[in-house]
C-alpha cells in the first residue's frame, strides 16, 4: 500500500516538474522569438536615430519618477513626524 503512495506521488512531481519545464521553455523560445522579431523589426530603437529610448519615453520616465519620489518623500515624512510626535 505504501509502495503505491510513493510510486504515485512521484508520478504526480515527475508529471508537474515535466509540465513546468516545459511550459518555462515554451515561454522562453516565444519571448527570445518576440524581442528577436522586434528588434529586427526596429520598433525598439524609437526613432532609429541610434537612441536606445526616444524623446517620448524619456518624458514618461521623467513622470513615473516624480510620481515616485513624491509618494516616497510623503510616506517617509509622515513616518517621520509620527515618530516626532509620538516620542515627545
Amino acid at each position: 500500500m505504501s509502495r503505491k503512495r510513493i510510486f504515485a506521488g512521484g508520478l504526480i512531481a515527475g508529471a508537474a516538474l515535466t509540465l513546468a519545464l516545459g511550459g518555462g521553455i515554451f515561454t522562453g523560445v516565444q519571448l527570445y522569438q518576440g524581442i528577436k522579431a522586434s528588434t529586427a523589426a526596429g520598433l525598439e530603437g524609437g526613432a532609429g536615430d541610434g537612441e536606445l529610448l526616444s524623446a517620448e519615453t524619456m518624458r514618461k520616465l521623467g513622470i513615473l519618477e516624480e510620481m515616485v519620489d513624491d509618494t516616497i518623500w510623503r510616506a517617509s515624512m509622515k513616518r517621520i513626524c509620527s515618530r516626532a510626535f509620538i516620542r515627545e
